[in-house]
């Protein structure tokens, strides 16, 4: 098992350059990690990336202001407190997590700029997820979800929490034909998966096509 306690992991890198970046912490392998009041920021490849059948409890931990994706879970995440932002995207999800209690805010596209790929500017999810007691602010992406992105297969729960001032940003959707599946979605763009949200506040999110609050392409 792995525990980091009060603990920084900041400003890290890779000698092989930017295209090889290496992430603030990897955890790899079946194994569980507890990270409890910690600070994972300005790392080049990323903040904190669990995979590989890692059950993986997150407490009270900040994830800010890295390059590339702030949180890449492909194992089993519990997020209770904290927050994740500042990151070129917020959080990646493809298997199962639950974030209670997180403050998501300012990740994905900053400025003016609209170019790069940022899907889901929080969150992207393709597993099963879900979200209580959180909000997720200012998050800005221009390939769908200016806050959350759920892809195809992707099982997406909010509950009790608030989605505000959000952006889904940019133009054509590569056919030609105004950008749907590209910057609908303020707050949420489902494309083919599933989405329920319960007692949840979504205000002032905006998008350059469709749905300023949610939008669902094959859902």
């Amino acid at each position: 098992s792995v525990v980091i306690l009060d603990s920084r992991i900041e400003e890290n890198g890779s000698l092989l350059g930017e295209t090889a970046a290496t992430l603030g912490a990897a955890l790899d392998r079946p194994f569980t990690a507890r990270i409890e009041r910690s600070v994972f920021a300005r790392n080049l490849g990323g903040g904190l990336e669990t995979i590989s059948g890692i059950v993986a409890e997150v407490i009270d931990t900040h994830i800010v202001d890295n390059g590339r994706t702030g949180l890449l879970n492909v194992a089993r995440l519990t997020m209770t407190g904290g927050s994740i932002s500042g990151n070129s995207s917020g959080l990646f999800n493809g298997t199962t997590a639950l974030l209670d209690g997180v403050n998501i805010s300012e990740n994905g596209l900053t400025g003016d700029a609209i170019s790069g790929l940022v899907p889901g500017g929080g969150i992207s999810n393709s597993g099963k997820l879900t979200i209580q007691g959180s909000s997720l602010n200012g998050n800005r992406a221009n390939f769908g979800g200016g806050a959350i992105l759920n892809s195809e297969g992707g099982i997406l729960r909010v509950l009790n929490s608030t989605l505000s001032d959000n952006q889904a940003v940019g133009g054509s959707d590569g056919t030609g034909s105004p950008g749907f599946t590209r910057s609908g979605g303020g707050a949420i763009f489902n494309r083919s998966g599933d989405v329920e949200v319960v007692n949840s506040t979504l205000s002032r999110n905006t998008a350059s096509v469709r749905g300023g609050a949610i939008a669902s392409y094959r859902g």
